[in-house]
């Protein structure tokens, strides 16, 4: 990832990628571009603050208290779970890049089952795929009638209707229950509704799924959640999109599991300017998952989908990117993600360019910095899958 240093080099540099993509362009035909986005390219400068109710922080700390250690336990040998009390312990989620991402939602059918942003010309792909390769969580097929495993016996214990148990019911549950082996189920069941199943309201009730599953917990150990988890951020990111109706407001609510929507944003980006950000982002360039992954990729999800026997536009750009393995560059979208970009000049030109070069070194070392923990972060998830085979071979 490079970005612009100063306006001139910056406008230099955004020519220089323009023509490699000319070229890179001009061999074959490109795919159709979108005919729209969600938003039009004026209201790109506008921010809006996304609200989470994802609570992955409080759940590690609540689990992390000393009468808890059973449990704790059971969470760190958990092959998907564990990956919760690896992350990093941030008090607040920096979400001004993924907003950033969103205002370039590409509008698809409800039935797809995918996500595509569009940036500088460039299309950005969240599938099945990338999800499973940021998260490191299960993404295979749901097991048959999934719906319908387990039973409702242990809330039915603890609970005297279904409409009552929210996480504020369930945490306080939690907290005053002595050890036992139904406190277990009860720390799965929060885990579940603060970090997997994520509604968009602390009152709101659990889904029908959440409660029968936890009546049997080892059939946790072997649940896709990863894919739940997908389902329910491509949901969100309809939801929010169908919300604001192409108007940024203040403030958006994102329902479900949004840290690997988080992750395209560093964790240091909280108060730099939204110009400086545009800006470094004008040279990034995404990618898909590389073929050194696929290994890892086999072991938590299944293949990718034969896009060549799907019709519509989200499968063409798909086939182009991964079965031909060619860049897609949409000059008109490019040109108006630029135009979007005109900040209002300040009268000290020579301190301005100063301080936009110094800003966006700084937002290249974080956005570089990101792209490092990424690759560490999965490194140390290959480790432990194999981990987890040796151990598996072994039994």
């Amino acid at each position: 990832m490079t970005g612009s240093h100063g306006i001139e080099s910056n406008h230099l540099s955004a020519h220089e990628n323009e023509t490699d993509h000319q070229s890179a362009s001009s061999q074959e035909c490109q795919p159709l571009p979108p005919d729209e986005l969600y938003f039009k390219n004026t209201e790109f400068t506008k921010t809006c603050k996304i609200q989470s109710k994802c609570h992955v922080r409080e759940t590690v700390k609540i689990l992390k208290k000393a009468k808890f250690k059973p449990e704790r336990e059971w969470f760190k040998n958990h092959p998907q779970f564990c990956h919760f009390f690896h992350m990093h312990d941030e008090p607040n989620l920096k979400l001004l890049g993924m907003w950033m991402l969103l205002l370039c939602t590409v509008p698809l059918d409800e039935s797809e089952d995918i996500a595509w942003f569009s940036v500088n010309g460039v299309p950005i792909r969240y599938s099945m795929r990338e999800h499973a390769l940021i998260s490191g969580l299960d993404c295979h097929e749901y097991p048959a009638k999934y719906k319908k495993i387990g039973s409702f016996a242990f809330v039915d214990r603890h609970f005297s209707s279904h409409k009552e148990i929210t996480l504020i019911s369930v945490r306080e549950k939690l907290v005053s229950m002595s050890p036992c082996g139904e406190r277990l189920k009860m720390a799965v069941l929060y885990f579940l509704g603060a970090n997997i199943s994520v509604k968009g309201r602390y009152n709101a009730p659990f889904d029908s799924f959440i409660l029968r599953v936890v009546n049997g917990v080892e059939v946790c150990k072997t649940f896709p959640w990863g894919r739940l988890m997908f389902d329910d951020a491509i949901r969100s990111i309809t939801h929010v999109m169908k919300h604001l109706k192409g108007k940024p407001k203040q403030t958006v609510n994102f329902p479900g599991f949004i840290i690997p929507l988080e992750r395209f944003q560093s964790n240091n980006m909280k108060g730099y300017p939204l110009e400086d950000l545009y800006n470094t982002l004008g040279q990034t360039k995404f990618s898909c998952p590389t073929v050194d992954e696929e290994p890892l990729m086999a072991r938590i999800m299944d293949g990718e989908p034969d896009y060549g026997n799907e019709d519509g536009l989200s499968s063409l750009w798909s086939t182009w990117l991964t079965v031909k393995e060619k860049p897609i560059f949409w000059q008109e979208l490019y040109e108006l993600d630029v135009a979007a970009r005109e900040f209002p000049k300040k009268k000290d030109k020579g301190k301005l360019n100063e301080e936009t070069s110094s800003s966006n070194h700084r937002v290249e070392d974080v956005l570089k910095g990101l792209e490092e923990r990424l690759m560490t972060g999965l490194s140390e998830v290959c480790v432990k899958v194999e981990k987890m085979d040796k151990r598996l071979g072994v039994m």
